[in-house]
């Protein structure tokens, strides 16, 4: 399967998204194109990661054992893998 050369539209409206945190799944909806081609798009051209802001922290170390790692995914806009490699990011460090 040949892959389709990005455009620079799309590789704007691409960076504004990962700006905005969206996820992968969101933009690749958004620009017609896979979740493995945004996420290889997003590596050659280093755009950035959705870092995790002190409030997101905060909610996930509170919360982590209210909640499933699905519900807290719908919460804060991330996938349940995020929440679990962040959870355990934060045992690490206590």
């Amino acid at each position: 399967m040949k892959r389709r050369k990005i455009t620079i539209v799309e590789l704007n409206l691409i960076r504004d998204l990962r700006k905005k945190r969206k996820s992968l799944s969101e933009i690749a909806e958004i620009v017609n194109r896979s979740k493995e081609s945004i996420s290889f798009i997003c590596h050659y051209y280093q755009l950035p990661n959705n870092e995790w802001t002190a409030e997101e922290k905060e909610i996930l170390w509170n919360e982590y054992n209210n909640y499933s790692s699905f519900e807290l995914s719908k919460k804060l806009n991330r996938t349940p893998e995020s929440i679990r490699m962040q959870m355990s990011k934060q045992k690490r460090n206590q």
